[in-house]
């Protein structure tokens, strides 16, 4: 996976396997994908098993510590605009982190990192 986008398509389709019993989000004909918001767009909007929010920032490749503003940015916009009584959390998706990115996010407990790994597995074709 070379580009964000291609990331976003196969989370977006397949957003449980990030974490068991999440959904994207959708409410009056509005997606969870490339959800808009005051303060940007959130790449992924999805709710968890206790239809709590989840926002999603996917980075291709390795993530810094940049994105951490960013996510609390829109966690703080769905929990004062979307989330009435329920929580709000945020997931980095990304190939790699960096250092910092790492001890900052182990500052905020609300948010977590995932790491992608791709496998390519390739078979004989008969003719």
């Amino acid at each position: 996976i070379g580009l964000e986008r291609d990331l976003e398509e196969y989370i977006s389709r397949n957003v449980s396997q990030l974490e068991e019993g999440l959904r994207p989000y959708s409410a009056e004909g509005l997606s969870g994908r490339q959800y808009s918001t005051d303060v940007g767009r959130i790449d992924l909007l999805a709710l968890d098993k206790q239809d709590n929010f989840v926002v999603i920032e996917l980075k291709a490749g390795l993530a810094t510590d940049r994105v951490v503003g960013q996510v609390l940015g829109y966690m703080r916009y769905v929990r004062e605009n979307l989330a009435k009584d329920k929580g709000v959390r945020g997931l980095i998706v990304a190939e790699d982190f960096d250092e910092r990115l790492r001890y900052a996010v182990g500052e905020i407990p609300r948010l977590r990192l995932r790491k992608y790994v791709v496998k390519f597995e390739f078979k004989d074709v008969e003719s």
